[in-house]
């Protein structure tokens, strides 16, 4: 299960001299925020990811964010040299940031987004146009251009961040709003609540990837290609914790067709 206890904002510690660590940025927007409860397993999966690809201890400064303003402001605070940023954020910012998929956490198909409505709701993507709409996600082109493979403009929806998945679902059930976008977690809690049926789910997108390890602009080389040369061991041994936050057991090599195809489609609609 992917969601689990996180901080909504928070920068892992330091160890060694005082010089400037290399930030790696984790940006998953919808993603899981609660106080600090498991910071210090976030920690515990930069060190280990220092010691797997043979870096100092304290070489690597971990932030991890789970909405757009908070990623663009850890950003803004400090570049970062790696990410780890969930599909909408990569393609929103892949050619400012320069980056470079390394590996993804879990298959390529792994998340997948379900479109709730009512009995009689809209039957179709293209239906969603004028229809109140509302999602953990933030960015209407990448939830009309991907998500909703195209079938409907981005200036159509009229959608709003819901911070709360489950509770979207609820204001569909009493009629106070149109549709409701949530991942496969939120789906299956519904199911389990019984509230679908009668609630039906009228669209469900293609398995998109989960969380891509990249290489940002300006990064060492060195740095990237020591990280790069180990990303398939990050979810072994001391590592697998994290990984099973995120509901994954791999770590899989990049697929820069895939990435290219899903930008294409964030760029031009197609």
């Amino acid at each position: 299960m992917r969601r689990a206890l996180l901080p909504s904002l928070f920068t892992l510690g330091l160890a060694g001299p005082a010089v400037a660590a290399d930030r790696v940025l984790v940006c998953d927007v919808g993603g899981p925020g609660e106080p600090m409860q498991a910071a210090a397993m976030l920690e515990k999966f930069v060190r280990f990811t220092e010691k797997q690809a043979g870096l100092a201890e304290g070489r690597l400064e971990g932030v991890y964010a789970n909405t757009t303003k908070d990623c663009a402001a850890a950003a803004a605070k400090q570049a970062p040299a790696l990410v780890v940023l969930d599909l909408g954020t990569w393609v929103q910012r892949r050619a400012d940031w320069a980056l470079t998929p390394l590996a993804h956490f879990g298959p390529l198909d792994l998340r997948r987004y379900h479109v709730v409505v009512a009995a009689d709701g809209p039957a179709d993507a293209a239906a969603l146009a004028g229809r109140s709409l509302q999602s953990s996600l933030e960015d209407p082109r990448f939830v009309a251009r991907v998500v909703l493979g195209g079938k409907v403009a981005p200036e159509a929806l009229e959608m709003k961040t819901a911070r709360r998945p489950l509770g979207a679902v609820r204001k569909v059930q009493k009629g106070k709003l149109d549709a409701a976008l949530v991942d496969d977690v939120t789906l299956k809690s519904a199911r389990d609540l019984g509230l679908l049926p009668p609630l039906k789910v009228a669209v469900e997108s293609p398995g998109l990837p989960g969380l891509t390890l990249g290489a940002a602009k300006g990064a060492d080389p060195a740095l990237v290609k020591a990280v790069a040369a180990k990303a398939g061991t990050l979810c072994q041994a001391d590592g697998a914790e994290m990984c099973g936050l995120l509901g994954v057991d791999s770590v899989v090599p990049p697929s820069t067709v895939t990435m290219d195809a899903l930008q294409g489609q964030y760029d031009g609609g197609k």
